[in-house]
Formats: structure tokens, C-alpha cells, sequence
């Protein structure tokens, strides 16, 4: 009951937010109220379901979408775009040696909790290989936090004529709710029987892509229905934000602050260098490449109405090669540990 209540509450502040045209409203309003509710309640569990649904009805309505030539356009980016991946996880491995050095976290902690990006993944892989998962799951979250709140303010002020008013305004009709529920269903199923890095968001567009090929008279339903997917990540992102957090970020202290900025710098240049690169414009580089959560991404990329399929695709790509190319870093850093003794 409490849950529900506190999904009523988050939807209502969403569109207020979005009726006052605040960037990305609905996920900002909505992680307001998580984060609210974290640090002062506490705690409040909601089933990884949950999360689940909110990012089939995001790649449901980015799908809906999807203009075919997304694929050629990701191709033409992808050695780019690999290029900024593997320098982010570099200087992400340079980070954690710096928490090494002025905290009193081991090492394989140090080194997952500064990994840019897979926040999920990640930290259920930091707990197979024996990190401490709480260290980890605080650090990811302050970082995905961060910059859901930074990002969208960013990008306002880049394109200061950006308002809420341009995404969906069509009127709602009953195959539109039949569409977001097989999506739902499916993603759910494929992902219990089969879970990839990213899998959800990759199963929902691929899914919606063809219903909407099969059923092309299947129109994109009004702001109040889909708002509901960013809602829902912006609260189970805020809901993280909580007590424990903040408890475990005050025993690294000032330390976690450099590594925060650091990020934003970094996330900032790389984006500005891609752009240059691809000819993309810096808004879109922005939110592909920075290094923030594929679901959360995606959604404020829907919320902000700025290349969704594209950056949603970007980001897809970025936690499956993450995840080809980290052990080799986990060795390397390994390799390091074992040299100077830690």
C-alpha cells in the first residue's frame, strides 16, 4: 500500500513539474519525491518488477518511434563511440585508484564502484567477485543521482527554447493500452528467461519496433500515460538515495566529492570531443555518452525530446561492450594490486 501511494505521489509531482515545463519534469519530479522519501522514511522496497515496467513503457514509446535509419546512424558512430566507452572506463580505473589511495576501501570495491556505467549489473557482479556491494550500490547511486538532477538543466540551457509541450499530445484509445501491456509481458518473460547487460531496455525497443511495423495504426498516446514510465525510474532511482546511502558516502568523505566532479568533467569533454567527431549535436552526445544509467538515460532523452531511439540505442551498446571488455580490466587491475601489495 505504501508503495502505491508513494507512486501516486510521484506521478502528481512528474506532471506538475511537466505542466510548470521544468526539464525531463516527469522523471525530475518523480526523483524528488524518491529522494525525499529516502532520506527522510528511509527505506521503501519495491520489486526489481517494478523497475522493469517503467523501462518497457519508456522503450514501448521510444519504439513507437523508431525511424529505420537509427541503425545506420549508430553504425556510423560505433569506433567513436567505443573509443569514449573504453577512455571512460581508463580514467574510471584511475578514479578507484585514487580511493585506494585516500579511503581505507579495498581494492575490488574501489574498482567496481568507479566503473562509469551498467550500475546494475554491476553491482551484482562487484558481490560474485566479493566486493562490498553497499560501498558499491552507494557510490553508482550518488553518481546516477547526480547527474539525472545535472543533465537535463544542462541541456536547457544548451537549447533554451526546449519545452515539455513537444513530445506527445495525441488522444487515448484502447489499442494503445493493449500495446504497453504486451510489451510489459514480454520484456518480463524474455528477460526471466534470458538476461543480457541492458536486456530490458534492448528487448523493449526491439519488441515495440515490430508491434508497431505489425500494427501500424497503433498511435502514441497522450503525455499522462506515458509519463508514467519515467515516473516510475525517477522514484526507484530517488528511493535509493536513502539513510544507508548517505551513511556509507560519509565514511569515504571529501574523496567521493573529487570522483564525482571528476566524472562530470569527464562526462562533459567526451561528450564535446564525440560531437566534434561525429558532427551530432553536443545535446545528443551528451546524453548518449555520459555514463549514467542506460534506463535513466533513455528516459530523460524521451522526457526532453531529444534523439531517444538514438541515444536509447547508445546506451544499449555501451553496457553490452562494457561488459566484453571489463574483465580484461579487472585483470589489469589486479595485476597492479598485486604489485603494490594492496
Amino acid at each position: 500500500m505504501r508503495q502505491i501511494l508513494l507512486l501516486c505521489i510521484a506521478y502528481s509531482n512528474g506532471l506538475l513539474f511537466n505542466y510548470l515545463n521544468i526539464p525531463a519534469g516527469w522523471i525530475m519530479g518523480s526523483l524528488l519525491i524518491g529522494i525525499l522519501y529516502g532520506i527522510v522514511k528511509g527505506e521503501v522496497v519495491f520489486s526489481p518488477v517494478i523497475f522493469k515496467i517503467g523501462l518497457a513503457f519508456v522503450s514501448a514509446t521510444i519504439g513507437l518511434r523508431i525511424d529505420t535509419n537509427v541503425i545506420q546512424e549508430l553504425a556510423s558512430v560505433i569506433v567513436p563511440f567505443s573509443l569514449v566507452i573504453v577512455i571512460a572506463l581508463f580514467i574510471g580505473t584511475l578514479l578507484s585508484s585514487y580511493l585506494i589511495k585516500r579511503s581505507t576501501i579495498d581494492p575490488l570495491t574501489s574498482f567496481f564502484s568507479c566503473i562509469p556505467g551498467g550500475a546494475s549489473e554491476v553491482i551484482g557482479l562487484s558481490k560474485d567477485y566479493g566486493a562490498d556491494d553497499r560501498i558499491v550500490a552507494a557510490i553508482h547511486t550518488l553518481r546516477i543521482t547526480m547527474f539525472v538532477i545535472i543533465i537535463p538543466f544542462v541541456i536547457k540551457l544548451i537549447n533554451p527554447n526546449l519545452t515539455n509541450e513537444n513530445l506527445v499530445v495525441s488522444s487515448f484509445e484502447f489499442n494503445q493500452v493493449s500495446f504497453y501491456l504486451i510489451v510489459v509481458l514480454f520484456v518480463i518473460l524474455l528477460d526471466r528467461i534470458y538476461h543480457l547487460p541492458g536486456g530490458t531496455l534492448l528487448y523493449g525497443l526491439v519488441i515495440s519496433f515490430l508491434l508497431s511495423n505489425l500494427f501500424p495504426s497503433v498511435m502514441l498516446p497522450p503525455n499522462s500515460f506515458v509519463g508514467f514510465g519515467p515516473v516510475i525510474i525517477g522514484l526507484l532511482v530517488g528511493v535509493r538515495f536513502n539513510r544507508e546511502v548517505l551513511a556509507q558516502l560519509f565514511t569515504v568523505g571529501h574523496t567521493i566529492v573529487f570522483i564525482m566532479l571528476a566524472f562530470i568533467m569527464t562526462a562533459f569533454v567526451n561528450a564535446y570531443l564525440f560531437s566534434l567527431v561525429t558532427r551530432l549535436d553536443y545535446s545528443t552526445s551528451l546524453l548518449g555518452t555520459v555514463p549514467a544509467g542506460a534506463a535513466e538515460m533513455a528516459a530523460t532523452a524521451f522526457s526532453l525530446d531529444i534523439s531517444a531511439t538514438l541515444i536509447a540505442s547508445m546506451h544499449v551498446y555501451r553496457v553490452v561492450f562494457l561488459f566484453i571488455i571489463l574483465p580484461f580490466f579487472i585483470k589489469y587491475s589486479k595485476g597492479k594490486w598485486e604489485k603494490s601489495g594492496k
